[in-house]
């Protein structure tokens, strides 16, 4: 099993913690890749940065906070540090396990950040959340269809990756599905993911 820095590094980090308390959270050590020293440069503007001895390696912990700024240097940080190995990510309280995930979820959120209001960013207006395809197949939203009403579905990001495939039998609420499906996608911890904002129009 890789030798990984744990989670609190005894420096002003707490990568559990601040990833909570911030968006994202990162650990890497010392490397002699190409964007190394740029990581590091970047890494040091973040709201906390730390650095700790572990087994004669040195580590540097920084924790970004939710500013547009603070999620510009974290998305560069993340590609900065692609290829390096025991980089550790921490977003929600949790170890992310794709890299690649979180540089979409950052992305995302940055564009959000840009926007008067992230709602128009985040928030979607879909016609039959209850499906995988255009037109549910009961009549409750083909009627919806027909006379032009529709859903705020929550998360633009879950979009992405098809229809929203909500069960009107399932004996959890659609928030609850919605909020599910954001665990599995990796877009749980994004500060803008509100899953109780879903609502009929």
């Amino acid at each position: 099993m890789p030798d990984f820095p744990a989670a609190k590094a005894g420096t002003s980090v707490d990568l559990i913690r601040d990833s909570i308390e911030h968006v994202v959270a990162v650990s890497f050590p010392k490397s002699r890749s190409a964007g190394y020293a740029a990581a590091v440069n970047i890494a040091q503007q973040a709201e906390k940065y730390g650095e700790a001895d572990m087994g004669g390696m040195l580590f540097h912990y920084a924790a970004f906070g939710r500013s547009r700024e603070q999620v510009a240097l974290a998305l560069a940080v993340a590609r900065y540090l692609e290829g390096i190995k025991a980089v550790q990510f921490y977003a929600g309280g949790k170890l992310i396990i794709e890299r690649m995930r979180t540089e979409s979820v950052l992305a995302c959120y940055l564009e959000a950040c840009a926007c008067n209001d992230h709602l128009a960013h985040c928030n979607k207006v879909v016609t039959a959340p209850f499906s995988g395809a255009v037109v549910d197949n009961d009549l409750g939203d083909l009627d919806d269809l027909l006379t032009k009403a529709g859903y705020l579905f929550p998360c633009a990001f879950l979009l992405r990756w098809g229809a929203p495939g909500l069960q009107r039998n399932h004996p959890a609420s659609p928030e609850d599905q919605i909020q599910a499906m954001g665990v599995r996608m990796g877009c749980d911890w994004c500060p803008n993911f509100r899953p109780g904002d879903f609502k009929k129009l």
